[in-house]
């Protein structure tokens, strides 16, 4: 005689992100993601094999609940857990081969098996039921994912979640195009040191490094395939490594290869702060700027380049450049920002502030949003903006051109200021324009 079955649980992650455990707390429900439940039961002296009773996906604070019709029989059972959506798919990663495919990216080796990405959480025969259970409501309670691979992987998805549903919230054009696929751990061109995460826009690939698995460098390749999605030529990026070995040069060769590496790393910080509701102000490890949000000041920016360079027309092939053109759009107080000055003497990076000033010009002040910058990527076809970007957009020039078509209040003159701000040989400052 059937009898009814309901076995329910929660996936829970415990936080290896020091990010995570900070804003979010300890253990934390793993939202969205896929559960398989198992089932067997006893043939004569022993367990039958496992039979699926279905799948389902987890809801926002990681609960599941299976039911099936079956015979009252004692059974055992078994849970799995799929990170895996129709945006995002994260896998255990293994090798690339230090050949490169056609587009310059090194070649994924790995046998891409379906069945792989499964991880077992849970199992009667070692956690708590060896003899089986009996037909009723059996919950299984917190179902911890563990393990050294599951249990970070786990984690990136409760991170990737939070952002990519913070693009989802500014609106379907804000969203990435199709599913991306993250895999860790990667052992990259051999695993060999001067080897680097990745991110590879034409299999829509993430690779993360095994000892780089932190909130920063996550964020980071995973933006690189948002800012391919809407725009153009960042495969060109792969050529610019193999060829110059680097495309973190303090002055490269093009303007685009510091462009879309200040973004990728100015964008981590500034979700950081969004998805924490600005709880976080900067990464907990892995940090890569004291003062994240902070302008740069002139002789840090001019520092990048030779003396015969040190004008503004060479500042936009500098990631130093770019990083402080972010901030200058976002910082709400570019009226007290003296660029002339660093913010301390052990800290020769960041403008000085006086942010107790009494004085105050709005005039020139910018202040824009997160999703604000976000939208100069954008499509506009009511401005005459039907394309997106590609790299010869990606210089100071163009690409102020456009964010002065598209937001508000960007005018000419205050374009004129943001330069000069960036301007290496210039000695005015915002207020002072």
């Amino acid at each position: 005689m059937a009898e009814k079955w309901t076995i329910k649980g929660r996936i829970v992650v415990d936080h290896l992100l020091p990010e995570l455990s900070k804003a979010f707390g300890a253990r934390e429900g793993v939202p969205k993601a896929v559960v398989k439940v198992s089932a067997r039961s006893k043939v004569l002296s022993g367990w039958g094999w496992w039979n699926s009773w279905g799948q389902v996906t987890t809801k926002a604070d990681g609960s599941f609940t299976v039911s099936e019709n079956q015979g009252g029989d004692r059974r055992q059972f078994k849970v799995e857990v799929l990170f895996d959506s129709d945006r995002l798919r994260l896998k255990e990663g293994q090798e690339t081969s230090i050949r490169l495919d056609g587009q310059g990216f090194p070649l994924d080796i790995e046998f891409d098996l379906t069945d792989k990405d499964w991880f077992e959480v849970h199992d009667d025969e070692n956690d708590g039921a060896p003899n089986g259970r009996q037909a009723g409501v059996i919950n299984l309670g917190d179902i911890a994912v563990t393990g050294a691979v599951a249990h970070r992987l786990a984690d990136a998805w409760c991170l990737y979640g939070r952002v990519m549903d913070l693009l989802e919230n500014y609106g379907p054009a804000y969203t990435v195009s199709k599913r991306i696929t993250v895999k860790y751990p990667m052992g990259l061109a051999g695993n060999a040191a001067a080897s680097s995460s990745y991110s590879n826009p034409v299999n829509r690939a993430v690779y993360i490094k095994e000892g780089q698995f932190t909130s920063r460098t996550l964020i980071h390749e995973f933006m690189h395939q948002w800012d391919y999605d809407h725009s153009t030529g960042e495969d060109a990026m792969a050529w610019q490594l193999a060829k110059h070995g680097s495309t973190h040069q303090a002055r490269e060769n093009t303007t685009f290869v510091p462009f879309r590496e200040a973004f990728a790393d100015w964008v981590a910080h500034r979700l950081l702060i969004e998805i924490t509701g600005g709880e976080l102000r900067n990464f907990l490890e892995d940090v890569a700027w004291k003062y994240p949000e902070l302008p740069l000041a002139r002789d840090y920016v001019g520092a990048a380049l030779a003396d015969s360079e040190k004008k503004l027309a060479n500042v936009d092939f500098t990631e130093r450049g770019w990083h402080s053109l972010f901030n200058i759009l976002t910082y709400p107080y570019l009226d007290r920002c003296d660029f002339n000055r660093s913010i301390t003497d052990g800290d020769p990076e960041f403008c000085f502030v006086a942010i107790f000033s009494t004085q105050s010009n709005p005039e020139v002040r910018t202040g824009y949003s997160l999703q604000q910058v976000l939208s100069v990527w954008l499509k506009y076809p009511g401005k005459q903006i039907d394309q997106f970007m590609g790299n010869g957009d990606l210089d100071f020039f163009h690409f102020l051109a456009r964010a002065g078509a598209i937001l508000p209040d960007l005018e000419a003159e205050k374009i004129r200021v943001i330069k000069m701000c960036l301007n290496p040989n210039a000695t005015e400052n915002p207020a002072s324009a």
